[in-house]
């Protein structure tokens, strides 16, 4: 059976693996991350639609997100490239990720956290 904490991603491990979480659970639950914009508190992402991108970042890096044009990219565990084409922000409909980095107006560093809510 599958439970609504089933959905959670976790970017330690490979690109695929949560592509793959992304296209298995978008009916029900769906997936979602917590992300730390800038200093502001913890934020729950719903994640809409995904895949994987071509290239390889820098593997022993750890998680890192990138605004790149169109998508965030995230260079999971392994070193594989995950790019976020939709997610949704808590209590909000569903946005493309451009539509996302735009609204956040400026160069905001955003951080993947497991926590819900970190400090």
């Amino acid at each position: 059976m599958i439970a609504p904490g089933d959905g959670s991603l976790d970017f330690k491990q490979s690109a695929l693996t949560c592509h793959s979480l992304v296209r298995g659970l978008s009916m029900w639950p769906g997936t979602y991350c917590y992300l730390k914009l800038g200093d502001a508190a913890t934020a729950k992402m719903k994640v809409g639609r995904t895949r994987v991108g071509e290239g390889r970042g820098e593997s022993g890096r750890g998680v890192t997100w990138e605004s790149k044009g169109e998508k965030l990219e995230v260079v999971c565990g392994d070193g594989s490239v995950l790019e976020i084409l939709e997610l949704q922000p808590e209590a909000r409909k569903m946005i493309k990720a451009r539509d996302f980095i735009n609204g956040l107006k400026g160069d905001v560093k955003i951080a993947w956290t497991e926590e819900p809510f970190s400090p």
